[in-house]
């Protein structure tokens, strides 16, 4: 891939991804949190088209690179300049360094050390206080990929405008309203391709326990987290999950709400659903409980058509359904453990991504090996909206 490729049918895209991307990430001392959670951001493939491939318009410049430009950042002889503070700066230099891997992981299929970018997370963490980041001990992948997204995305990001037309004329349209209003509030100033493809919108509905008032609010996500039922099954389904989800929970004492209907300070039910999906949904399973125990139910996912509707609130809400193309595993217990991937690439083959590591697991068109990769370690799921 000397010059940035142009996708413009999928025979371009087979060029691109065919036969590539089965590359293993070293491990620079703990780093599988981070290995694991880059494997399968690689796999979201129009995630990295658009870090590698050039505009129709500007065939000699990458699509990301035109974004970077809006946020001040000079090519010059000796490389490139960036204008802004040390955090901004950071910032776009991580998008950079994403770039130089998905570009090396792409490029071969041998073993690829991420130093540029975990050096960069590490510097970011300092200046930003985010010290769950910094050193070489374990952290949590979950964590790690919401941090990640969001650098990535203010690395990216620049001002959109955003035009809401129309009277609304029943409650959906209120709540539209609302939604349209509080995502432009959010990204107006600040809107990215990951933005784009990674994030969607839920709606919390908080219900007070003596009058029975409702507030309800929307914000923005780029994963959903699931609640994993305790109990004595030996297996759940991601449903079971759902629904815990959907179901909420009781805010605690040192937690409560003040309702505007009774004016009291009450221990409101908090109530989730999802109203803007995103194109690649990322799903936590909450394996890790507040007093240090790990949650090691066996919960069994769809591979395909994850039906997510009866979760989902407003318009569109029906047939949406996603393919899963990655999964983060962790073994071990809240104490330790160790990170791998399976992920699906794009010759329909699941393959181990283990730190350097890369062996075969399943095919995509085999049902008894793809449960196979059903295990209680499941801790993130990669879902690719169906279109």
């Amino acid at each position: 891939m000397s010059s940035p490729p142009i996708i413009k049918n999928e025979e371009d895209r087979e060029r691109l991804f065919g036969g590539r991307g089965h590359t293993g990430l070293s491990n620079l001392g703990n780093t599988c949190f981070m290995n694991t959670v880059l494997q399968c951001i690689s796999k979201s493939f129009d995630f990295t088209e658009f870090m590698l491939c050039a505009s129709k318009t500007e065939p000699m410049r990458r699509r990301y690179r035109i974004e970077l430009d809006r946020k001040g950042i000079e090519k010059t002889t000796s490389g490139y300049r960036l204008t802004g503070n040390d955090v901004e700066n950071l910032q776009k230099k991580l998008v950079i360094c994403m770039d130089k891997l998905l570009f090396a992981m792409y490029d071969m299929n041998n073993v690829v050390a991420p130093r540029t970018i975990h050096d960069c997370i590490q510097h970011l963490s300092i200046k930003m206080g985010r010290i769950e980041f910094v050193g070489h001990g374990q952290k949590d992948a979950e964590e790690f990929y919401g941090f990640l997204m969001e650098q990535l995305h203010q690395g990216l990001c620049h001002k959109v405008r955003f035009t809401i037309t129309g009277k609304p004329k029943n409650i959906y349209d209120k709540m539209a309203l609302q939604a349209k209003d509080s995502w432009k509030r959010y990204f107006e100033s600040e809107y990215s391709n990951i933005i784009e493809n990674f994030y969607g919108q839920e709606y919390s509905v908080l219900t007070c326990p003596k009058c029975g008032y409702e507030s309800g609010t929307f914000q923005p996500m780029n994963r959903v987290h699931l609640p994993v039922p305790r109990d004595t099954r030996s297996s759940v389904s991601l449903d079971d999950c759902f629904q815990l989800y959907n179901k909420g929970e009781t805010l605690d004492s040192e937690n409560t709400w003040h309702c505007e209907g009774c004016k009291s300070d009450v221990m409101a039910n908090k109530r989730l659903s999802i109203w803007e999906k995103p194109n690649f949904m990322v799903v936590h399973l909450k394996r890790f409980t507040s007093d240090g125990r790990k949650i090691n139910t066996l919960v069994n996912f769809p591979f395909y058509n994850c039906n997510i509707e009866k979760y989902c609130v407003g318009y569109g809400r029906d047939g949406i359904k996603y393919d899963l193309y990655g999964i983060a595993n962790h073994g071990g217990d809240t104490g330790g453990g160790h990170y791998y991937a399976y992920c699906l690439d794009y010759d329909g083959l699941w393959r181990e991504y283990n730190d350097s590591a890369v062996m075969l697991r399943a095919n995509s068109e085999d049902p008894e090996s793809l449960n196979k990769l059903i295990t209680n370690k499941a801790y993130m799921l990669f879902y690719k909206k169906r279109v």
